[in-house]
């Protein structure tokens, strides 16, 4: 009787403990970004307020000279 109500003590502190866990990583997360802010053709600047800076950036294919593909971490 005992070791059951001890299993079932720690499965209720697990259970507890998981979700307030998760709660706490969904409150201090990024915001998720508003991908209708901009679309194609729209500048670099309005894309990078809604995704911020970008995590990296490298020249284009095909010598574009100075044209740049940034990529972002979503």
């Amino acid at each position: 009787m005992k070791s059951a109500l001890v299993v079932v003590a720690t499965g209720l502190y697990v259970l507890l403990a998981l979700a307030g866990c998760s709660v706490a990583m969904a409150l201090h997360g990024t915001p998720e970004p508003n991908f209708k802010a901009f679309e194609v053709g729209s500048s670099r600047q309005q894309v990078e307020i809604q995704l911020g800076k970008p995590v990296a950036s490298q020249s284009a294919p095909l010598g574009c000279g100075s044209c740049r593909a940034p990529s972002w971490k979503l």
